[in-house]
């Protein structure tokens, strides 16, 4: 890994890709020929621009009176505001980052906390649980985030002066954005930021993107290897592209009940009389019954799937788990994530599995003709023979296939049929 160094330019071909970087400060230029190019340069990607691959945005307001069924969050914000005397805002968010050794800055909302959110609309985050934290805040529309005063802003926030060095601090605009496409064009690919941008209500930009990378990493390997068809490159953006629209959807809920809390705080929340006692009651009615989805988001975080994947073989029987939001509901059911358990004896299932396919078997099965048609591909295959009752209720079949990046390729009672058709599907030949 070398730093200091971006993409000016690319081009590719039937056996690879061109790329010119050039150096940070300008005065240095740098060619590398690689056999893929991917693209995991940030929201304003360079590689994404140059393929032409644009960006599809939702408007969160419209999202919110016509997909989400939750308030009129605007007009709830305008009243509020002219209720309180503030300045509407207009989108922007300023961002502090900062180090303090000072370890009482959260006593005044109750003791320790690591992700604070005030009914006036803005966050504090404890980044390391140590001396590092990040505050994000609404900006007035109209505001000059050149002139703002870090120090300042966060002080008057948390609502005492305290001994801070700034590390970072500027204004951002929160999108809720999904790329048309996530490559697609032959031998350059895109992942992370460069392909969907969220709001970080309920932490799912760094969690997809990451997400991204484990997929197109082990289909590039695959590729790379020999066993593996550019039918797996294509199938990661069919997996990964269905994740992020679901994740943009929770994100996008998850900021319209932060708006709706705001638009429901008033400032006599903060008064000694008993209008304040009111007020309070009010406010926790109001929060409660919007819900705490955003940390509780199980559905979300944990139990999505590659239902529709050409790369993972359907289930013939049964119906898949439902999928919501805040459920998640343990399954191998194919295309999703196998639970983690710990087995009788103590170990891990997951340290079990092998870098490339396992095998679960939790029955007396001769699976030699799968080996077999694994070897004909120089596919990866280990069979990891598992005995405990649990694990089979849980795992559903007895024999549950998983694939490199913990995905469940195929399940049965019984060893497939036709080996050699399975195993060409889930290296992507049949595309």
């Amino acid at each position: 890994m070398q730093y200091g160094w971006a993409l000016e330019s690319f081009e590719q071909d039937t056996e690879g890709v061109t790329a010119r970087l050039v150096s940070a400060n300008g005065d240095g230029r740098r060619t590398i020929r690689a056999q893929y190019l991917i693209g995991c340069d940030g929201a304003g990607s360079r590689t994404r621009r140059q393929l032409g691959i644009d960006l599809h945005e939702i408007d969160l307001r419209r999202m919110l009176v016509k997909e989400l069924g939750l308030p009129r969050t605007a007009a709830m914000l305008a009243r509020a505001f002219r209720a309180t005397g503030e300045r509407p805002m207009d989108g922007r968010i300023y961002l502090v980052h900062f180090t303090t050794s000072d370890r009482k800055i959260f006593q005044r909302f109750g003791g320790h906390v690591w992700h604070l959110q005030s009914p006036e609309g803005w966050t504090l985050i404890s980044q390391n649980d140590g001396d590092t934290f990040t505050l994000h805040a609404p900006l007035g529309a109209g505001t000059d985030a050149d002139r703002v005063d870090p120090r300042a802003f966060v002080h008057e926030r948390v609502g005492r002066r305290f001994e801070m060095d700034v590390l970072v601090a500027n204004a951002w605009t929160p999108r809720l954005t999904v790329a048309d496409s996530y490559g697609r064009r032959g031998r350059v690919w895109l992942a992370g930021d460069a392909v969907h941008q969220v709001p970080p209500t309920g932490g799912y930009g760094m969690n997809t993107g990451v997400g991204d990378a484990v997929g197109l990493g082990w289909a590039l390997a695959a590729v790379l290897r020999g066993w593996g068809t550019p039918g797996l490159l294509r199938a990661y953006e069919h997996e990964r592209r269905a994740v992020a629209l679901r994740n943009r959807g929770a994100a996008a809920r998850h900021s319209a009940v932060r708006a709706a809390v705001k638009a429901a705080h008033r400032t006599t929340a903060h008064s000694e009389r008993w209008s304040g006692t009111r007020a309070r009651r009010r406010l926790g009615r109001e929060i409660t019954d919007l819900g705490n989805l955003e940390n509780e988001a199980l559905g979300i975080e944990l139990g999505y799937r590659y239902d529709t994947s050409p790369v993972v073989c359907p289930d013939p029987d049964g119906r898949a788990p439902r999928q919501t939001m805040d459920e998640y509901t343990p399954s191998t059911w194919p295309g999703a994530r196998p639970p983690s358990l710990l087995l009788q004896d103590g170990r891990a299932l997951f340290d079990l599995f092998h870098p490339g396919f396992t095998l679960l078997r939790f029955a007396d099965h001769d699976v030699t003709a799968l080996i077999d048609a694994a070897a004909e591909r120089t596919l990866p295959l280990e069979v990891v023979d598992v005995r405990d009752a649990h694990a089979r209720t849980l795992y559903e079949r007895d024999l549950v296939l998983v694939r490199p990046d913990q995905h469940v390729a195929w399940r049965g009672d019984t060893p497939p049929a036709d080996p050699l058709h399975v195993i060409d599907r889930i290296r992507g030949a049949h595309q």
